[in-house]
């Protein structure tokens, strides 16, 4: 509520704006608005010092000018906007008033009549009447703002629509039209339905002399025929099981396939559940070493190895967040990335991998384009690795490619106008592999990115890398080809729109010497030594910490004392209750406390559905910094409540 130049008051109340001549006159007893706008309800008022008035909304703002004069009021009457025909989808916008439609063919038995009413007043629903051309009265047709015409017979039809509201009829809009009767009701057709019988009946007579004479010829070649059937059917018999035989090996292969797909899932199921035990270990070893280090000597030989122990898990951290990046947990979304920046981080994978009779080059140039960095990781191993396997044991190269151009991929379509090709995308970025492996013939190029097909042997491939990378490509607006000759190598070429949009690289949290204030924090980890570390990490920072191992330990501590603590670091993944589980309800009965979420899986897929839950909760992927930690509880304690 606010009070404008005049001194009258502006409020909002019961979902809509209201104006009272003054605070006092408000305060004195009931009175009744000087005015009302519904349904508006504003969350803010600014008043300025010329009368007008700005109404703050979580979607916009809306001035309001006293010296602007209020439009006339409209009559309440129909407007029939649009018929559709529901059997062809074309469509008329008669208008108001009475209005005539083209005729209609015969097929057309139905419409759609939509209509609205201008003039209603606003926030509350007009209800409308229909008369068809029967004259039998008013219909009442709800406040649906459409109706249905169906059965409609051949002629003139005239159907009206008129508005009601609290009882009062508006003005009625009429609509005419005709049906066309159907083809076989006009006397050409009746005539020809006459032709036709006569015709019939003199070819029916030709026909049974004519079977007479045939009757004969017929039973002689029916020897003939079935003596050749029977040699066909011989011979289908025997096509039929050399297809049998081909679709007994054929899915034979694709259980093969499909056994090995299963094994990929489940190895990085299992990667999954590696990276997060090992994320917990980092953790403590991390939240360990930064507890030395505050005790160490600066000058002293522990201290330095203390360093060189940090370092090496913060490089064991890396490690295992692309393990995380493969097992799929987490989560996928295109943003402004450097390609080269990526592709680099693919082949610090690819490089192990590689026998050491393959040379790997690479020549990448700094490319900004859309893209989910997990995806264009998995495309370019999946490269790679064919090219390795084409490779063989054999010496060979495996380049990598990485450029800008103007001009569009082969398998683009072409703009058809002016607009489209000011829209089509004018910059590419390409990424080439190619290799010095054997080749591939036409055949197998015209098949390779079929899912299942590939040319390894049984058991040493699933034939899903190719087609796998065409559909993340295709998904990210891209194309790819393919060039291959036998004893020449093969090139793959992935043409991704060019942005000029920059990649966003977080800020690495800087270290604070801000301590807090004896805020009581409750960490709560299934790893004991994951949860000691933190307790003590922010013990040295100011706050006062328990440590619990278990979720209902957690629990029952806080509902012994609900006011005791201001904050809770609960890891997400604890056996026996989740960490959001725990959380809400601990909220139950400290709906004051604030939460930070940590994981050894990385940025959970439903992290935004977290934070719209807790409202003002942090998360933290294991292991982090001790100032993460810190800044994170900071952030959390100053937000403003949410509930």
């Amino acid at each position: 509520p606010t009070i404008d130049t005049a001194g009258r008051l502006w409020l909002s109340h019961r979902g809509r704006a209201e104006v009272y001549e003054s605070l006092e006159a408000l305060s004195r007893g009931r009175v009744r608005p000087l005015a009302t706008y519904e349904p508006f309800a504003p969350l803010h008022y600014f008043p300025q010092e010329d009368g007008c008035m700005w109404f703050g909304r979580p979607d916009r703002f809306v001035k309001y000018d006293p010296t602007v004069p209020m439009p006339a009021a409209q009559p309440l009457r129909t407007v029939i906007t649009r018929v559709v025909s529901p059997l062809s989808g074309q469509a008329w916008f008669p208008g108001e008033g009475r209005s005539t439609l083209p005729p209609l063919p015969a097929n057309h038995t139905a419409l759609i009549v939509h209509f609205t009413a201008p003039g209603a007043p606003v926030g509350r629903a007009v209800t409308f009447e229909l008369q068809t051309d029967d004259n039998q009265g008013w219909i009442n047709i709800g406040a649906t703002g459409y109706t249905m015409l169906s059965n409609l017979g051949a002629g003139r039809h005239v159907i009206r629509i008129r508005p009601r509201d609290k009882g009062e009829p508006g003005q009625i809009a009429e609509l005419a039209f005709t049906v066309l009767a159907p083809w076989y009701q006009t006397p050409g057709a009746y005539a020809g339905f006459i032709l036709t019988a006569v015709v019939l009946i003199a070819l029916l007579f030709t026909y049974h002399s004519r079977r007479q004479k045939h009757q004969k010829a017929r039973l002689a070649a029916l020897v003939d025929q079935r003596t050749h059937e029977l040699n066909e059917a011989n011979a289908a018999l025997q096509r039929q099981i050399q297809k049998t035989i081909e679709e007994f090996d054929r899915r034979r292969r694709v259980e093969a396939q499909l056994h090995q797909s299963q094994k990929l899932e489940s190895l990085g199921t299992l990667a999954g559940g590696i990276a997060h035990d090992f994320n917990n270990i980092l953790a403590a070893i991390r939240g360990h070493t930064e507890l030395a280090l505050l005790d160490a000597p600066r000058d002293g030989d522990s201290y330095a190895s203390l360093l060189e122990i940090r370092a090496a898990a913060s490089r064991a951290r890396d490690l295992v967040a692309r393990i995380l990046t493969f097992s799929r947990h987490k989560a996928i979304s295109p943003r402004p990335v450097d390609l080269a920046t990526v592709l680099h981080e693919a082949l610090s994978l690819v490089r192990p991998t590689l026998p050491p009779t393959i040379e790997l080059r690479v020549d990448l140039r700094s490319v900004h384009t859309l893209a989910d960095e997990t995806q264009m990781h998995q495309v370019i191993l999946n490269l790679c690795s064919n090219a390795s396997h084409a490779i063989g044991r054999k010496e060979g190269v495996i380049e990598i490619h990485l450029y800008e151009t103007d001009q569009s991929p082969p398998t683009a379509p072409k703009p058809a106008d002016e607009a489209q090709r000011t829209a089509a995308t004018s910059r590419w970025a390409v990424i080439e592999v190619r290799d010095t492996g054997p080749g591939m013939d036409e055949e197998t190029l015209t098949r390779i990115f079929d899912p299942f097909f590939t040319t390894k042997p049984v058991g040493q491939g699933t034939g899903l890398g190719l087609s796998t990378v065409r559909g993340i490509i295709t998904q990210h607006d891209g194309f790819i080809t393919v060039e291959s000759t036998p004893g020449r190598g093969t090139t793959f070429r992935i043409y991704l729109p060019a942005t000029e949009a920059s990649p966003h690289h977080p800020t690495p949290a800087q270290p604070t010497a801000a301590r807090a204030n004896g805020e009581e924090i409750i960490v709560v980890d299934d790893e004991r030594s994951v949860a000691t570390a933190t307790a003590r990490l922010l013990q040295n920072r100011g706050f006062s910490t328990t440590a619990v191992n278990h979720p209902s330990e957690a629990l029952e501590i806080i509902r012994a004392a609900p006011s005791r603590f201001q904050a809770a670091v609960i890891d997400l993944s604890m056996p026996g209750m989740s960490g959001t589980d725990l959380a809400a309800r601990i909220r139950q009965v400290a709906p004051h406390m604030r939460f930070i979420f940590v994981s050894g899986l990385g940025h959970p897929t439903n992290e935004e559905d977290i934070m719209v839950t807790f409202g003002s909760a942090q998360f933290l992927p294991k292991p982090f910094e001790p100032g993460e930690l810190f800044q994170a509880i900071l952030d959390a304690l100053e937000a403003p409540t949410s509930h």
